[in-house]
């Protein structure tokens, strides 16, 4: 009896061992996944930085006329037209937005210009139950619209 006591003593303390084993490997996995998230964050927040502060208006154009219109064309107010004269630009429904539009979230999203491209970067997390892979950022192109909450908004760029 005392063999077999002997015998399972010694596997419950490897068992022990293994099972520290892996709760640390667990730990370490579960640390990594944390610190890869703010990686991220950080990464996004100093790319959205970088366009921000670079950003210039198109070549050929002064800031006297519009570079681009946003018109609502579905929601609330839907017929304003806001002429876009410079980047980058604020949309929400706080007053210190460049274009305030009620039922948005106070800062919803910024309409920046890169590299000839016109990009919108969303503020917002997309709500629960939308697509997962929806990206933060897209390219504008003239013509296209643009949804943001209650609000349809039709982007057209406007030749110089």
């Amino acid at each position: 009896m005392g063999v077999l006591s002997g015998a399972l003593g010694a596997m419950s303390r490897q068992l022990t061992k293994m099972s520290r084993r892996e709760q640390q490997r667990c730990d370490d996995r579960l640390l990594e996944r944390e610190l890869e998230q703010v990686d991220s964050s950080d990464v996004e927040a100093t790319l959205l930085q970088r366009i921000s502060s670079t950003i210039a208006a198109p070549t050929g154009t002064s800031s006297a006329h519009a570079i681009a219109r946003l018109t609502v064309v579905d929601g609330p107010d839907s017929g304003t037209i806001f002429d876009i004269e410079k980047f980058p630009l604020s949309l929400g429904a706080d007053a210190e937005c460049d274009i305030t539009l009620p039922g948005l979230a106070l800062q919803q999203a910024r309409l920046l210009y890169r590299d000839g491209r016109f990009v919108v970067y969303s503020l917002v997390p997309p709500d629960p139950g939308t697509a997962a892979d929806s990206e933060p950022w897209w390219i504008l192109e003239s013509g296209d619209d643009l949804g943001l909450g209650p609000y349809k908004l039709r982007f057209t760029a406007i030749d110089g």
